[in-house]
Parts: C-alpha cells; sequence; structure tokens
C-alpha cells in the first residue's frame, strides 16, 4: 500500500509488490485494501507479501495491525489473522522499514 492516511508514502512499495509477483504465477497485487480485500485474497493465495505500514504493540502483540484503507474501523491485527481459517496458506511476509508503536 504505497500510501495511507496520516503517514509517510512508502515509494517503493509498488515497485517492490511488482517484482514479488512477477515470481509466481497466479498472483495478485491489491495496492488500496480494507479488511475485508486482504482476508479474501488470503483464502485464494498460500502466499502473502505485505508492503505497507503497520503499528505494533509490544504490551499486546495480538493487537498489532497493518495500516489497510480501512484499519481506523476494522483493523487486520495479528488476533484476527489468527483465527482465519486458511486452509491453503504458507508463508506471510511484511516488508517494513520501521513500525510505530501502540501506546497503552
Amino acid at each position: 500500500m504505497p500510501e495511507t492516511e496520516g503517514a509517510a508514502k512508502l515509494r517503493f512499495a509498488e515497485e517492490e509488490a511488482s517484482a514479488i509477483q512477477a515470481l509466481f504465477q497466479n498472483s495478485e497485487m491489491l495496492l488500496s485494501p480494507c479488511f475485508q480485500d486482504v482476508v479474501s485474497a488470503l483464502t485464494r493465495n498460500c502466499i502473502a507479501h505485505f508492503a505497507c505500514h503497520g503499528i505494533s504493540s509490544r504490551e499486546d502483540p495480538g493487537r498489532s495491525y497493518l495500516k489497510l484503507l480501512d484499519y481506523k474501523g476494522n483493523p487486520l491485527n495479528v488476533e484476527k489473522l489468527m483465527r482465519l481459517k486458511i486452509k491453503n496458506y504458507g508463508l506471510a511476509y511484511l516488508s517494513a522499514m520501521i513500525l510505530q508503536t501502540l501506546k497503552s
């Protein structure tokens, strides 16, 4: 996700995603997804590569989340990912330089 409200633009996110996509047949790229777009894509693909902003929580890692389009109302956090019943997963990779930290 190259652009996220209230965050610096990730100048190479789209280029990075395109390079990853070129390595895998039948892959898909979501440039500005919301929660449901990502969940739906996770059920169709066995590898997920995230090039986006994220927020981490040292006190409660399950509350760490990705800043998708609808992150304020429906954050895609670790707890929600763990509850998904995805059968064909293999790898999830988050490309991040610096993650913000949630404050208690």
